[in-house]
């Protein structure tokens, strides 16, 4: 259990009612508790011990109130919750008149539902009683619309863009460990999405899906010469604030979906093809053409530099270009093949060694190459979920 609002981790050795020990105390009980590593001057009146999430030490809260005597917005008042007493300032809400959100003085203690009552400053006379709905609340305006308690697929489902688990739970007025069941299960019936802890509707990802991917065709109309966009250009074009590892995860969900590119941080939309200059395409036509009449022994840079007798710097750049284009695929330092080679192989592989286990000599001797091409271009099929090793052998998925 945890001290609050200190924040002191402990445990309850033992417990107490009216000077007999018990082993559980029940509500309305007097109780006394054995705390370790806790000294008494440590602890003062208005401090809670519960569990961990079941308490939140806060300054701004958001509650339900009757009221006897409504005060005015922004008035000083008193708040009695639990054993504590608190100033704070209540800020009404024009959309319903027992919403209030009460701005401490000082951290106090509640926790989601807990009764609580309010007094006037000066003098003292109750002006209402009610409840806590969100125990850590962030400020808002009178006439703010203010969703309280809401369920998990409400608060996701108001927040297009996703929202992070921590938020999820401060609105819920919870734990995120206590979401945490909750969590998984709307996901696994596929009611909600998760990246790195931003989750979304599976209708609002969705969406969003089709916003970014639109800012990035966008992006593509006005630079049809560039294979890849960075993707940070791409997120501030749909006007998103996505970044670091819930984009990582989009990025690489967005891939494996076969709906974009990637290269590092820069990304396109899976058809994209940039738009070539006449020498870059009569170029890259040549460069394709070699690597295809060279077989699995495709040449590499400095052999296309001889063949086509070009400056080496030339076919780096054009290798380059070509990879970005999507019209070779680069499958190991030095190894370039087109994708239209790539693609005829990969279905001979299927369709030679459908159900038959083969080892990397015996497709080298086939195709009558070397290890240096035998041993990358297996590692490519692997990884592109062409083919699965087995020990020393493969076998087509």
């Amino acid at each position: 259990c945890v001290v609050l609002p200190a924040g002191e981790k402990t445990r309850a050795k033992s417990l107490q009612v009216h000077g007999e020990q018990v082993g559980e105390a029940v509500v309305g009980q007097r109780v006394a508790i054995n705390l370790a590593g806790v000294d008494l001057d440590e602890v003062y009146r208005g401090y809670v011990v519960g569990e961990a999430g079941a308490c939140f030490a806060t300054e701004i809260f958001d509650a339900s109130v009757t009221w006897v005597e409504k005060p005015k917005h922004g008035a000083r008042v008193r708040v009695s919750v639990g054993a504590d007493e608190v100033i704070a300032k209540a800020f009404l809400n024009d959309g319903d008149e027992s919403l209030v959100q009460l701005r401490c003085e000082r951290v106090c203690v509640v926790a989601k539902d807990q009764p609580m009552i309010v007094r006037s400053y000066s003098p003292a006379r109750v002006l209402g009683g009610g409840k806590v709905l969100v125990p850590e609340a962030k400020k808002r305006r009178k006439n703010e619309a203010v969703s309280m308690g809401s369920g998990l697929l409400d608060v996701i489902g108001r927040a297009p863009t996703g929202v992070m688990a921590d938020e999820i739970a401060r609105r819920m007025g919870v734990s995120v460990q206590q979401l945490g069941d909750e969590i998984e299960e709307a996901r696994n019936r596929g009611e909600i999405v998760g990246f790195a802890g931003l989750w979304f509707t599976a209708a609002n990802f969705e969406e969003m899906t089709g916003r970014f991917l639109a800012a990035l065709g966008a992006l593509h109309q006005e630079r049809p010469e560039r294979a890849l966009i960075p993707r940070e250009a791409a997120v501030k074009q749909a006007g998103l604030s996505w970044a670091g590892k819930p984009l990582d995860r989009m990025v690489s969900y967005w891939v494996g979906s076969g709906k974009i590119r990637a290269e590092g941080v820069n990304v396109a939309v899976a058809s994209h093809r940039p738009e070539l200059k006449d020498r870059q395409r009569a170029l890259l036509d040549r460069v394709k053409a070699a690597l295809d009449e060279g077989g699995v022994s495709a040449p590499g840079e400095f052999e296309l530099t001889q063949k086509l007798v070009v400056p080496k710097q030339a076919v780096a750049e054009i290798l380059r270009v070509g990879v970005e284009a999507g019209e070779l695929v680069r499958v190991f330092e030095g190894i370039y093949y087109s994708e239209g080679f790539l693609k005829g192989l990969v279905e001979e592989v299927r369709s030679v060694y459908a159900g038959v286990r083969f080892t990397a000599g015996e497709f080298k001797d086939r195709y009558g190459t070397s290890r240096k091409y035998a041993i990358p271009i297996l590692e490519w099929m692997d990884s592109a979920g062409v083919t699965m090793r087995q020990g020393d052998a493969r076998v087509v998925r």
